[in-house]
């Protein structure tokens, strides 16, 4: 729904409405399969996405993972 400025997702160049279909080669058919992916990761990994844009073009980004932000 929103992609934060200065983050990994906004650096690949993803925006809101854009729908991540595949993600280091495997299909994302929900938000659980999505959480698995990122399980597998740790910042500096570098991972290939498939996305469906607003438009409806398909596209590959590549994207590497950034650290998450603190909480306070």
């Amino acid at each position: 729904s929103r992609v934060d400025p200065n983050t990994p997702a906004a650096q690949a160049g993803l925006q809101a409405g854009d729908i991540i279909v595949k993600m280091d080669n495997t299909d994302l058919k929900s938000l659980d399969d999505l959480a698995g992916v990122l399980s597998r990761h740790k910042a500096g990994d570098q991972v290939s996405v498939n996305v469906v844009a607003r438009n409806g073009q398909q596209r590959q980004v590549s994207l590497t993972f950034g650290r998450a932000p603190q909480q306070n």
